[in-house]
């Protein structure tokens, strides 16, 4: 999942997930690029 998606941002989507199931756990990774 992108941070920026075209219907919405991609920490709104985990928010909406979490809400649905709580048990689940999410794994974050970060990429940075210059």
């Amino acid at each position: 999942m992108d941070i920026k998606m075209p219907v919405m941002k991609g920490f709104e989507a985990t928010g909406l997930i979490k809400e649905q199931r709580p048990d689940l756990t999410i794994i974050a990774i970060l990429c940075i690029f210059n």
